[in-house]
Parts: structure tokens; sequence; C-alpha cells
């Protein structure tokens, strides 16, 4: 009697280490073993740091720079798309508060009153995770309002927004208890 696999074998040759091996044909197998699979890839690896750090000649630099604008102008390869391109393009509209909170200026009052308040919470005295830095007594939309600021510019130059005694550190849950968190409204 034959067993019906007995003609499903072949014989393949090891990249790494250059043995014959048997493998079933229809299993796509490469290496003999996987220590032979880590070697090559070892050998791959240390082909590409001797890489690393050699010149390209000009001629090259200009053929790779080509040909990743075609690809961008076409949008093959996944590049990232921005502008008018990107897949959550509004029509160049983001709001007064997201051009606030991603300026310099605020980037800086956060760290300074952080740096102030040792990075402690000071209502609950936790230190260091997930904290916040609150404008308190007075909101960021009352001083918004208060001084009708309508562009980014005007926000910048108004020194009410600056004011790190008008400034708290609070961590996230303390925060979230406050009036004006978010959509809540202060209710009188």
């Amino acid at each position: 009697m034959r067993l019906y696999w007995a003609n499903n074998w072949s014989d393949k040759k090891c990249p790494t280490c250059k043995c014959l091996f048997r493998t079933t044909k229809g299993r796509n197998k490469t290496y003999c073993s996987r220590i032979c699979a880590v070697k090559s890839l070892e050998v791959r690896v240390k082909i590409s740091e001797n890489q690393k750090g050699k010149l390209m000649s000009k001629e090259s630099k200009l053929k790779m720079s080509v040909s990743a604008k075609l690809k961008h102008k076409k949008g093959i390869g996944g590049g990232f798309k921005f502008g008018n391109k990107h897949w959550n393009w509004s029509g160049g509209i983001s709001t007064l508060r997201h051009r606030i909170h991603n300026c310099s200026r605020y980037r800086e009052w956060r760290k300074n009153g952080f740096k102030r308040d040792r990075y402690t919470c000071v209502l609950c005295g936790q230190v260091g995770s997930m904290l916040h830095f609150d404008h308190h007594p007075k909101s960021f939309n009352q001083i918004i309002k208060d001084n009708k600021i309508k562009t980014l510019k005007q926000a910048i130059s108004c020194e009410k927004f600056w004011d790190l005694n008008n400034g708290r550190t609070l961590c996230i849950i303390c925060h979230r208890k406050t009036d004006n968190y978010g959509n809540k409204i202060k209710k009188l």
C-alpha cells in the first residue's frame, strides 16, 4: 500500500548553511531550521549596519528624490497626506481654543505653572501623573468673552491669559470635579 503523501516531498537548499533539507511541496519553507533563519536575519542586519554612513552619489539621491515626489503627487505608497488631501480636512478651520492650546506661549505657560506648583495637584496633593493646568479663578472661556478675543494674535497679546496667578495644577480626577471642566456650565 502506497501512502498518499509520499510524493509530496521536495528537497531544498538552505540559503544560510547550504545543507539540503526535505519539506512538503505546499509549504513555503526557506530555511532548514529556526537557527538558520535567525542567522540569516543577523546577516541582513550586519549588511544594513555596514551600509550606514556610506555616501551616495548625487545621481542616486536625485533619482530617489524624484521617485518620492512622484509617489507623493500620485498618492502612492501610503505617505502622509496633509492639507486638503488629508482624510480629516474640514476646509482649514480650527477652533480658537485648539489654536491657543497648540501655541508655544500656552505650552510655556503650562510648564511654568507646573514648575511653580512642583508638579503636584493643589487640591489632593497627587504628584506627577496626568496633570492639567487649569485657568482659575477666571476660566478660559470667561477671559475670551471679557476681552472679546477673536484671533490667536489677540490671545497671545492678552496678558490675562498668561497670568500664572490665574492658573492652578490639578490631577485629572480633581479637574473633572470642577465647575468649568469640559462642557459643564458654572451654575450660580
